[in-house]
This record gives C-alpha cells, sequence and structure tokens, in this order.
C-alpha cells in the first residue's frame, strides 16, 4: 500500500524548481532577516534537487561542546547534536517551508517513487565555525548606510571666509588655496603666508 500522497501548501505542478528557488530566496530574505542563506538547485536524469544552505546568522550556531571538540581534533563530532536549540529551530523551519513547495508519492514496497524536488536545509558548518571558533557570533554583515547626497557635499562656505580671503585668490593654486581654507577654518590664518595684506 502506498504512503499517503503529500503536496505542500505551496505546491504548484506547473512551477519549475528555479522558480521555486527565487521564491525560497525572497521570501527568506523577507521573514528570517537574521539569516544569510543561500538556495541552489541541481537538475539530473531521476529528477532535482534543491538544498537551503545557511552561511551566517545573528545567534550562535554551534554548541560549545562541538566547537571545543573541532579545535582538539575530533571530526567525528557530527549530526544535530552540534546545534544549539535556536539554530535547530530555523533549520526545521527552513526545511518544511523547502518542502512545502513539493509533491511526494512513494511507496517502498513496489519501489515507487513519485517526487517533485528534493529538498534539504542545513548549516554551512565550516563557515559557522571559522568565526565561532574564534570566539565571535557569525553576525550576518550590517548593511552599508547609503551616505546621503547632501553630507557628500563640501560644507558651505561662510560669508566671513569668503571675506577674507587674499587679494590675489583667483591666481592662486588649488593647494594654496586648500592650505588658506584649512588655516582659517582652524583659527591660523593670521600667521599664515596667505593671510589677506592690508
Amino acid at each position: 500500500m502506498r504512503n499517503p500522497d503529500y503536496a505542500g501548501s505551496n505546491y504548484d505542478s506547473d512551477r519549475d524548481v528555479a522558480d521555486i528557488a527565487k521564491i525560497l530566496r525572497k521570501t527568506i530574505k523577507a521573514s528570517y532577516p537574521g539569516i544569510k542563506a543561500r538556495v541552489a538547485i541541481k537538475r539530473y536524469s531521476g529528477g532535482c534537487s534543491l538544498g537551503v544552505t545557511i552561511v551566517a546568522a545573528n545567534f550562535q550556531v554551534l554548541t560549545d561542546s562541538f566547537v571545543d571538540a573541532r579545535k582538539a581534533g575530533n571530526w567525528d563530532y557530527s549530526g544535530r547534536s552540534c546545534y544549539t536549540p535556536a539554530a535547530i529551530e530555523i533549520k526545521d523551519e527552513l526545511a518544511a517551508l523547502a518542502r512545502s513547495y513539493t509533491y511526494r508519492e512513494v511507496d517502498t514496497m513496489t519501489d515507487y517513487f513519485n517526487v517533485s524536488c528534493y529538498t534539504d536545509a542545513d548549516f554551512d558548518r565550516n563557515k559557522i565555525l571559522t568565526a565561532e571558533a574564534e570566539g565571535r557570533v557569525s553576525l550576518v554583515a550590517k548593511p552599508k548606510r547609503a551616505q546621503s547626497r547632501a553630507a557628500r557635499k563640501p560644507a558651505a562656505r561662510k560669508p566671513a571666509e569668503i571675506a577674507a580671503r587674499p587679494a590675489h585668490w583667483d591666481n592662486m593654486t588649488a593647494g594654496k588655496k586648500a592650505a588658506w581654507t584649512k588655516a582659517f577654518r582652524t583659527g591660523q590664518v593670521a600667521i599664515h603666508r596667505c593671510e589677506r595684506r592690508s
């Protein structure tokens, strides 16, 4: 007897695995701002697969005992036991999310497999271990704040500064103008060689 058919809540028979990958990337970015993940697909003669790999998170992913074991050269420490409860929760949520876009009908007794796409979700333990082994949580890089156009503009020239310029200002080189301006703004214009002469 076949296992009950499984069709995820987001399953669409007309949707290609590449389209699912695009949807997952957008969903993860919008719904999980605390993590950074990549979504990759593979196609082969027997079907296709979709994998979600978390490469960074703003919480501790690996248990202290796992990190210590790796530092000591123990590479047999694996499985879910290497993850913190928070990491396991996120991992399972993303696995369920990816699976919700698939269809599955399997009967192991007759070796019958009808799976739209195989899915998996896991952490990139090597990348995260590199960060956490050094005693720092693998924080997602904060987006750089775009500098406003107003902030990029040079400071407005004040009337007093313009009035104090040397009489030969227009004949001065750019370097000398910059030196005079710096001296004026730091209160050293009186001893600067470019000061206005009476």
